[in-house]
C-alpha cells in the first residue's frame, strides 16, 4: 500500500468523525430583533419542534432555508432569515432580525 493511499483512507476516517460530531451537536438560533423602540432576543432550538419561546409562548417551529416560522395560541411569528423581516400573522411588522447560531 502506498504511503498516498494510506494518508487519503486516515484523512477519509477523519472526516468521518468529524461529520459524525458535527450532525449530532444541537444547534440553536438566536434572533436579535430591533424595532422603533423594541429591542427582543429569541432563542430557537432547531433540534425541537415543539418549545417553549421566551417573550412568545408555547411554539411549533418549522425551519428551513429562508423562514423559521412559529406557530401556537399566540398566531403565527414568521422570521425571513434572508431579509431580516419579521412578519406577524402575516403581516410586516417593521421589526429587523439578525442571526448568529450557535451550539446547543
Amino acid at each position: 500500500m502506498e504511503i498516498s493511499h494510506l494518508v487519503r483512507i486516515v484523512a477519509g476516517f477523519g472526516m468521518v468523525l468529524l461529520g459524525s460530531v458535527h450532525a449530532g451537536m444541537a444547534e440553536k438560533i438566536e434572533a436579535n430583533c430591533t424595532g422603533m423602540v423594541d429591542f427582543d432576543i429569541y432563542t430557537i432550538d432547531t433540534e425541537k419542534p415543539v418549545q417553549e419561546i421566551a417573550l412568545i409562548g408555547k411554539s411549533t417551529v418549522a425551519i428551513d432555508d429562508e423562514f423559521i416560522v412559529l406557530t401556537g395560541d399566540f398566531g403565527e411569528y414568521k422570521f425571513d432569515l434572508n431579509r431580516g423581516t419579521l412578519y406577524r400573522d402575516g403581516s410586516d411588522t417593521g421589526i429587523y432580525c439578525t442571526y448568529s447560531r450557535k451550539a446547543g
